[in-house]
């Protein structure tokens, strides 16, 4: 399966999700914070970079750059759907099934 840094500075639902990707036999790195996660990206290659849109007073767009051709899922709390910004394979709203999340893997 794949190695995925999950980056969410709302520990339950990262930790939740975290919980669930590694259930299904994926090795998942968390990162609270754009700081710790620019670390983790510099440190070891991930194949997919999950990352909150709005993490506290940083935009998770600003991760693109730094994955180094990690496929990039980025979550939202929104409701209503949001376009898709370049360097980002699929915007994925956090009320979303899991299921859905999995086939976007």
């Amino acid at each position: 399966m794949s190695r995925i840094l999950l980056v969410d500075d709302d520990d339950s639902a990262r930790l939740t999700l975290g919980a669930l990707l590694e259930l299904e036999g994926h090795a998942v790195v968390e990162a609270d914070s754009l700081a710790a996660a620019v670390t983790q990206l510099g440190s070891e290659p991930f194949a997919v970079v999950i990352v909150d849109w709005h993490l506290g007073r940083d935009d998770g767009l600003q991760l693109v750059p730094h994955t180094r051709g990690a496929k990039v899922l980025l979550l939202t709390g929104a409701s209503e759907e949001a376009p898709r910004p370049p360097g980002v394979a699929a915007v994925v709203r956090k009320g979303d099934s899991f299921e859905d999340l999995k086939r976007l893997l």
